[in-house]
């Protein structure tokens, strides 16, 4: 009887035991997971930030754009009534 009794309780802790292993396994894994996921998201951190700054690169480039296209505008102005300007002075002599 103490045979059977033994082997039922060698059973119960192998059966405990690789329980206890696949939960390590199951447990390691989802570790690993979490820390691919956390180099995943302080990546996406990383490129935000480097969206933001190329914005707002991009926004300064298109003010300085609309600046020089309004200088262009007013020197094309000038440029156009000074001929008109210049016809109607008179010599000095």
């Amino acid at each position: 009887m103490e045979d059977k009794g033994t082997e039922k309780e060698m059973n119960k802790n192998f059966g405990s035991e690789v329980k206890l292993q696949d939960i390590f396994e199951l447990i390691s894994g989802m570790s690993k997971k979490m820390d691919k996921l956390d180099i995943i998201q302080e990546n996406m951190e990383n490129i935000q930030t480097e969206l933001k700054e190329v914005r707002k690169s991009i926004e300064y480039a298109h003010s300085e754009i609309d600046d020089l296209k309004k200088e262009n505008e007013k020197k094309a102005q000038v440029q156009r009534e000074t001929p008109n300007a210049s016809t109607n002075l008179k010599p000095t002599t």
